[in-house]
């Protein structure tokens, strides 16, 4: 099988069980698809976009800090899951999710595939149905809306249509298909 290691970015203000659901959900999927996921990480957003978004949606913004603890505790126990720290950490302006996975294929070493997971709403509003190049993506809809949001978004259409292009979206449970990787 081949290596696989996955990356999920998000505020995670703040973390819940479906972060590290989706990364298993993820690893399970890809297992199917002829990879071993070796590492996943969950790697929570830097303060410079988390604090304008709490304060835009009238919520709290609780601070790096916080949340990569949170995180840390909650996967403690989880033999594949842990937090990267990287993306919270930089100083100045925040790093987006390409820069962010980037930064880490950067790192990986011979024959590891690096896969960025996320959920259907973000990969229709960032537009990943066309891939991130070198960065695989694993799309994980969430329940109902996330599978109509991934129909809306055109996934299913680009999942089944793109050959070759080294990416995957899968926008349904029970597998929706993808691209040759």
């Amino acid at each position: 099988a081949r290596e696989a290691v996955l990356r999920a970015t998000g505020a995670m203000n703040p973390l819940h069980r479906g972060h590290v659901d989706m990364l298993h959900a993820a690893a399970g999927w890809l297992h199917a698809h002829g990879f071993h996921v070796s590492q996943a990480y969950l790697s929570p957003s830097h303060d410079g976009y988390v604090q304008p978004k709490a304060a835009a949606s009238g919520t709290i913004g609780l601070s790096a800090a916080f949340r990569l603890c949170a995180a840390q505790r909650a996967v403690e126990a989880d033999p594949l899951v842990s937090v990267a720290a990287w993306e919270a950490a930089q100083p100045g302006e925040r790093p987006d999710f390409p820069e962010v996975c980037e930064a880490l294929r950067g790192r990986l070493g011979g024959g590891r595939r690096l896969f960025y997971v996320c959920g259907a709403d973000h990969a229709a509003r960032c537009g990943l149905g066309g891939g991130m190049g070198e960065v695989g993506v694993v799309v994980v809809p969430r329940g109902a809306a996330g599978r109509r949001a991934a129909r809306e978004g055109g996934l299913r259409r680009l999942a089944r249509s793109r050959r070759g292009g080294g990416f995957l979206i899968d926008v349904g449970p029970r597998g929706a298909g993808g691209a040759r990787l």
